[in-house]
């Protein structure tokens, strides 16, 4: 199963990098660009859109995982990976979509999977700090999956450094 999961990977990192480097010059020539202001870390205008190329290389490790006899996700992680990807791309075409209606969004988003997984059931730290959660791990959970979504959309604004990660 190791060595399934290594291929998964590398063909879902691989897949990820060759749709992004494809998106960039598409996006630059469709006018999808992130315009710099006092908050950016770059000076010029960069291309958006580059989640999709992540979104691919999920589908392609996801696909590539099942080939190799591992579980797929279910389907309310697909809804839920979806949706955030249609707020991202929205975001990114339009150039801003409202922060109360991309929260709202990514609440639902987490909530879908966090439904079909499941909620914490301990707070993730060594013992004695992992404590049971019990009713608040579902709702922490959600929050969990937004906060990253955010970090990460952050490391993302920095010159596409969500990449590295």
């Amino acid at each position: 199963m190791l060595v399934a999961g290594v291929l998964a990977f590398l063909l879902s990192a691989g897949a990820a990098w060759a749709a992004t480097r494809a998106l960039i010059p598409v996006m630059g020539q469709r006018g999808i660009l992130d315009v710099p202001n006092e908050r950016s870390s770059h000076e010029t205008p960069r291309p958006r859109g580059g989640g999709l190329g992540i979104l691919v290389g999920i589908l392609v490790g996801s696909g590539a995982g099942w080939a190799c006899g591992m579980d797929p996700p279910g389907p309310a992680f697909w809804m839920g990976a979806g949706l955030m990807a249609l707020v991202g791309f929205l975001d990114d075409r339009t150039g801003g979509v409202s922060v109360l209606w991309r929260l709202l969004l990514q609440i639902a988003a987490a909530g879908l999977v966090v439904l079909q997984a499941g909620g914490l059931s301990r707070l993730p730290l060594p013992a004695p700090l992992d404590v049971p959660l019990g009713p608040f791990g579902i709702p922490l959970a959600v929050v969990w999956i937004v906060g990253v979504t955010n970090l990460y959309n952050f490391l993302d604004g920095i010159d596409g450094y969500a990449g590295l990660q």
